[in-house]
């Protein structure tokens, strides 16, 4: 089968969105498929649409030769029209990670968005889900049922992932070590941690900020101002972005990972933590809720909600073993979860049976069980 993989940036781009993607192509690589890159260039959201108006990118897109032509659903600004060129034979299939309609963003921008992304969904024939919720936002979106596969992210990418033992810790932890990986875009909420420890006490924690500056540099300056406070220079430190063995050391060095985004369609960071028996504290907004059980391998929280996520990080300073058993748990949860193989696997049967033509092969949705 030779599938068309059409992406907004390099395709070793460091987010889980990509990282998604790399899995995907290296395991249909493996099962003998041949995939075509097509990496279109990264930009605003304004830039990306009148990108793709251009002539020349829409007959470069009319051009491609395939059995199916599977699309990042970040890329849609590009593709709006493209993929309602007459001409075109090959089915289109479209990798849902989140949203954009989902994130931060002024009322009218949101609708704006919410109008443009719902036309591009309207234009695909099947699609790959990172998780049922970002399958049913789909489907709030353009009011119907959308047929296709869930295949979750893994975390089996990492060296060590599931194969410790659970980390030992104190009843009380003297100092919390606490670890946030994402991004310095406004959509993953450091601002929302960092207002949040605002209120815990001097040196009962410190956090270790893994992640890259140059995405929204308006966001990233004023993070970078704060994390620079003089009372805080001591208890945080920035690392930027890491190789994967790096990021698994960071890993094996903390007690607790808390990234409270504003929506994650998944979160792979919460899945690597957990695979190194950390407790996570996740965003209730998205799909993290299909991973992590509240209370049990950690908590989730609403987006932008610094009180509360306050008063859990307490939690783990005051409550006697609650990291040691919500560690234990989270490590058990992560090593039950499907490895890459299993979910690149259903995503490949997918295209196979869509490019062989096959009248029911978007018929349904199917999911990865564990």
């Amino acid at each position: 089968m030779r599938i068309a993989l059409v992406i907004c940036g390099p395709l070793e781009t460091v987010s889980g969105g990509f990282l998604y993607d790399r899995q995907l192509v290296k395991g249909f690589r493996q099962a003998g498929h041949q995939v075509d890159l097509i990496e279109l260039p990264w930009g605003s959201y304004g830039r990306q649409l009148v990108r793709g108006l251009q002539p020349a990118l829409l007959r470069r897109l009319r051009r491609i030769e395939a059995d199916v032509v599977l699309q990042d659903e970040l890329c849609h600004p590009c593709l709006l029209l493209a993929n309602r060129l007459p001409g075109r034979t090959a089915p289109l299939v479209s990798i849902v990670h989140h949203l954009r309609a989902e994130e931060r963003a002024a009322a009218g921008l949101r609708l704006l968005y919410r109008l443009i992304e719902r036309a591009y969904l309207a234009s695909i024939g099947a699609f790959i889900f990172n998780t049922r919720a970002t399958q049913q936002s789909v489907e709030r979106l353009l009011g119907r049922p959308a047929a296709g596969v869930v295949a979750y992210p893994a975390g089996d990418h990492l060296p060590g992932f599931g194969q410790s033992s659970a980390k030992p810790a104190a009843d009380r932890p003297e100092q919390l070590r606490l670890l946030f990986v994402g991004n310095l875009i406004p959509r993953k909420g450091l601002d929302t941690l960092l207002t949040a420890l605002e209120g815990l006490p001097a040196g009962a924690w410190r956090l270790d900020v893994v992640g890259r500056t140059d995405l929204n540099s308006a966001y990233a300056d004023r993070m970078l101002g704060r994390l620079q406070a003089p009372r805080w220079r001591q208890a945080i430190h920035l690392w930027g972005q890491l190789s994967e063995p790096e990021l698994a050391d960071r890993y094996r060095q903390a007690d607790l990972l808390v990234v409270p985004s504003d929506h994650e369609g998944f979160g792979i960071v919460y899945l690597e933590a957990m695979g190194f028996g950390l407790p996570v504290i996740a965003s209730r907004a998205g799909g993290a809720g299909e991973l992590v059980e509240h209370g049990v391998h950690g908590f989730l929280v609403p987006p932008r909600s610094p009180a509360e996520l306050r008063r859990h990080l307490a939690g783990f300073l005051d409550t006697p073993g609650l990291l040691t058993r919500q560690g234990a748990a989270a490590l058990a949860r992560a090593r039950a979860h499907p490895r890459w193989q299993r979910s690149v696997g259903l995503a490949a049967d997918l295209l196979e049976r869509i490019a062989a033509g096959s009248p029911s092969s978007a018929a349904s949705t199917v999911a990865v069980d564990f």
